[in-house]
């Protein structure tokens, strides 16, 4: 397997696993029809938790590009 198929099969599973993470968070706060009866504490781990997963997809959005642009440069 090349470098950037294992890179975009890491990232793939990362965005994957944020999709899944996302989907049930947007359960949690009402999407699914359902009243859910959240803590303050549950809406503070929500918050930490919608930040962490944004801030994971744009560093591996970052590193994705970077990698690409390597083996662009290279390609040249």
């Amino acid at each position: 397997m090349s470098a950037f198929a294992r890179i975009a099969d890491l990232h793939g599973d990362r965005l994957l696993t944020a999709s899944y993470a996302l989907g049930t968070i947007a359960d949690l706060l009402g999407y699914d029809g359902l009243e859910h009866h959240l803590s303050e504490r549950d809406l503070k781990g929500l918050h930490h938790a919608i930040k962490a997963i944004s801030d994971l997809m744009q560093c591996s959005a970052m590193e994705l590009y970077g990698i690409a642009e390597k083996i662009d440069s290279k390609a040249k």
